[in-house]
């Protein structure tokens, strides 16, 4: 099954107040009450990750004194820099407050980043949404230039560490496995996932680079024609990084290019062509953006519809021997993506490109 991780990152918070009830927002729950005090808790998801937090409560009355910042008789503000929230992750927040008189004064306003988090419905984000940014050039009968461009979409959905400022594929993928090598001491962030899930493999990701190292260098114009030289570069730079990281101290291949791309009557190209696969097996891009559930009864996995974001580049296992194909998340053998797939498709489109098509 597949799981999300949650953060719970846990803060305190301390005020001495007086004054008169009013709604409490829906995100504050009172985890246990005493005399003139109360112990409370602030929960709440977010669809979007960041790094910071900048939160001002509103109490329904103005505040006699306490050891957070008053930003004036009724506004604390509490603030940590460090603090990163990944994609879909609970946030929570452990306060005390402390008062005198009868009524207990309520938090009626939570401001979280700039965004009103008092209802729980906040995205705290302003990410405008993905839109893949190939064009179509009419090349016929295949558009070769535009699934060159699909297949470095591709390499970027597979980054793992921290994704460089000129990420194009986002907000759906964003920074993952950011302790790896950690506990012997090392930072092995980077690097690519091997297929559809979380494993980073030496040797495929090896291939993969080499493939993609060569078909640049081979069929440079090929690249240089449709824009596609600096993508390619930052391809192998993303994969040669990770391997400087991790390291302290003749090949022929023939392949049909059109078949691939729709001459048998579909394409096996994600994204591109005629009915193409539209449930590649393929982790991230199965999930649904939060707060809807991934992993509740294996959602991702076993959901008979399309893939909630749609993997543009990647080429999936393809046909059985007799020819027979089924576009069914569940079967990995012929519909698994895979890095060192793409890496040999991605030099010979350049190849065809620059031989004149």
């Amino acid at each position: 099954m597949w799981r999300k991780g949650v953060l719970f990152p846990i803060v305190g918070l301390l005020f001495v107040l007086i004054g008169v009830g009013a709604q409490r927002c829906d995100v504050i729950s009172i985890v246990e009450k005493s005399s003139n005090s109360y112990a409370a808790k602030f929960t709440s998801q977010t669809e979007f990750p960041f790094v910071g937090v900048n939160v001002v409560f509103t109490f329904d009355h103005p505040n006699h004194n306490g050891k957070s910042e008053m930003m004036d008789d009724t506004h604390v503000r509490m603030t940590d820099e460090y603090l990163f929230v990944e994609t879909g992750a609970f946030v929570h927040f452990s306060f005390e407050v402390f008062y005198s008189g009868d009524t207990q004064p309520e938090v009626i306003a939570v401001d979280l980043n700039g965004q009103d988090a008092c209802d729980g419905s906040l995205t705290w984000a302003t990410d405008a949404p993905y839109i893949q940014p190939c064009q179509k050039t009419g090349t016929a009968p295949y558009d070769y230039s535009q699934v060159l461009c699909m297949s470095f979409l591709f390499y970027e959905a597979q980054r793992s560490g921290v994704p460089p400022p000129d990420q194009r594929v986002k907000p759906w993928r964003w920074d993952s496995a950011l302790n790896d090598g950690a506990d012997g001491g090392h930072d092995l962030t980077g690097g690519y996932y091997d297929a559809g899930d979380h494993v980073k493999f030496g040797f495929p990701m090896a291939s993969t680079t080499i493939v993609l190292a060569w078909g640049l260098t081979d069929f440079p114009m090929g690249y240089e024609q449709t824009g596609q030289t600096e993508y390619a570069r930052a391809a192998v730079k993303w994969a040669t990084d990770y391997f400087l990281k991790a390291h302290t101290a003749e090949y022929e291949l023939n392949g049909q290019i059109d078949f691939i791309l729709g001459s048998s009557g579909h394409s096996f190209v994600v994204g591109f062509g005629v009915d193409p696969p539209i449930r590649a097996h393929h982790r991230s891009s199965s999930c649904p953006n939060p707060p809807d559930s991934c992993a509740q009864n294996n959602w991702g996995y076993e959901q008979p519809g399309p893939n909630p974001h749609v993997l543009h580049g990647a080429i999936v296992g393809g046909p059985a021997e007799d020819g027979t194909w089924e576009d069914d998340r569940l079967d990995y053998v012929h519909n698994e993506v895979a890095c060192d797939y793409s890496a040999v498709y991605t030099g010979a489109l350049a190849a065809i490109i620059e031989m004149g098509n």
